[in-house]
């Protein structure tokens, strides 16, 4: 039988993001209650966040796992076996890395959904999740208690999405491709959820509609610890900011110029350079957004109306 996190932990707890969604603040709250609350309850699996980019990133292990598991997949039966071995390998390295020291897990990794879209695959949200999904599930095993998935209206999500490719890794497909990608029939929320049921069939997914829900509740639903609770002095610094016209501007020109932008770099520019923030209406028509919103609204009551899958808010937001 092939090894899995759950020969470590009895209780597993998935959050997948999506991107864009306050994950990051989510995850340095998960940091810093770990860290200041000395606790042993759960462990935590976050990636590196804005703010804290010296602290041990799993993403190497799991971009290795992923890749690795993608070629067992493909592979005849006879071939499997070095595959396997290798898979093994990766496998153990990342336990090592984890260091199991309860048996509760809490992970929350918006990549394991993979890339959310691309220029050449218009209308396709997050088009390698099944595959990175399964990986997941051969990397988690049995016990997985339950998944968490946050969802955002298209028109901000899409923007938001795809400045910060832009700006982290110059791998926008540009605000003005933006409306063209999204003009068409949009295999969005609805299908990635349908998706996650597909390959996690017995597992209960929790939704939440960005804007809906605090963090604070999105941290006692994960964990099932109250914030203020574990710990009443947590920073409230804004992670990821979205960035203005001016920050991507900056950002552009400067490796226009052969200049090498780190994580950190941006982090700072985004951090510092205020002015305009770019909104929906600078990149969608009026027609656009009043259709995509309305989709979102259909997809969410379609979610709703899931078998195992639950919608939670604190409340109703008014801007989709």
């Amino acid at each position: 039988m092939r090894k899995s996190l759950s020969d470590y932990y009895s209780s597993i707890f998935i959050h997948l993001g999506a991107h864009r969604t306050g994950t990051s603040r989510l995850q340095k709250y998960l940091l810093e209650v770990q860290t200041k609350a000395g606790s042993q309850i759960y462990d935590f699996v976050v990636p590196q966040i804005a703010g804290q980019r010296e602290q041990p990133d799993h993403r190497n292990f799991i971009k290795k796992y992923l890749k690795q598991h993608a070629r067992f997949e493909k592979k005849y039966l006879f071939f499997k076996i070095f595959e396997r071995k290798n898979l093994e390998k990766i496998f153990d390295n990342y336990v090592e890395f984890l260091n199991p020291k309860s048996k509760t897990l809490v992970m929350s990794e918006e990549n394991f959904l993979g890339q959310a879209f691309y220029a050449e695959l218009p209308g396709t949200l997050y088009p390698e999740a099944e595959r990175n999904l399964r990986a997941v599930r051969s990397l988690i095993g049995l016990n997985i208690e339950k998944i968490f998935l946050s969802i955002r209206p298209y028109p901000d999500f899409l923007i938001s999405y795809d400045i910060m490719r832009e700006a982290y890794f110059n791998r926008g497909i540009g605000l003005a491709n933006l409306s063209n990608w999204a003009h068409g029939e949009i295999l969005g929320w609805q299908k990635l959820v349908e998706v996650v049921r597909t390959v996690f069939p017995n597992t209960v997914i929790e939704i939440w509609p960005y804007g809906d829900i605090t963090i604070e509740r999105q941290f006692s639903r994960l964990t099932g610890d109250s914030l203020s609770k574990v710990a009443q002095d947590l920073t409230t610094d804004v992670i990821n900011a979205s960035a203005t016209f001016e920050a991507l501007e900056l950002i552009q020109e400067r490796r226009k110029t052969g200049l090498s932008l780190g994580k950190e770099d941006v982090d700072k520019i985004l951090k510092s350079i205020e002015g305009r923030k770019i909104g929906k209406k600078d990149v969608f028509s009026l027609a656009d957004i009043d259709r995509l919103s309305e989709l979102y609204l259909l997809e969410l009551e379609a979610v709703r109306k899931m078998f195992n899958v639950m919608v939670f808010r604190d409340k109703i937001s008014k801007n989709y």
